[in-house]
């Protein structure tokens, strides 16, 4: 992210209230932004938005539906095993105020089986959007 974003990484409960997510809204909005740019373009079906935080994912539903945008897959990266788009976004979520975390705690981020899932889905382009201090914090992020 540029020096100038200040992102906020904010922990939601599920519908359950089990389990925690993540959600980072100001990356939420950039990505979907560029999302439905792309898909002006080539097409929404040619388009997915991955998250591997499913309150992320709620949070990219919301601003693509707010921006007029239908027709963009938008999912988890678990979900999108054995699917292939043209374009696909990854929103990773997490940001430099959770670097102390982050050296211990990429949590499902640093899973290299979901990290090559993420980064094969895309047929033409992949865009990561993501914190590079944090991500690099990981070996297989950093490769």
């Amino acid at each position: 992210s540029p020096s100038n974003f200040q992102e906020e990484v904010h922990e939601v409960a599920t519908r359950d209230s089990s389990t925690r997510s993540k959600a980072n809204v100001r990356e939420a909005e950039r990505c979907a932004r560029l999302a439905a740019d792309i898909a002006a373009r080539t097409g929404p079906k040619s388009v997915a938005v991955l998250s591997w935080y499913n309150a992320q994912v709620v949070q990219l539903k919301s601003v693509l539906r707010s921006l007029g945008c239908t027709g963009v897959h938008v999912g988890s990266v678990v979900t999108a095993q054995g699917s292939e788009w043209d374009y696909v976004l990854l929103s990773t979520v997490l940001s430099r105020s959770s670097l102390p975390e982050a050296s211990s705690k990429l949590g499902s981020l640093a899973d290299k089986h979901l990290l090559n899932v993420a980064v094969s889905r895309g047929r033409i382009g992949l865009v990561v959007l993501g914190c590079v201090e944090v991500l690099k914090t990981d070996r297989n992020w950093s490769a």
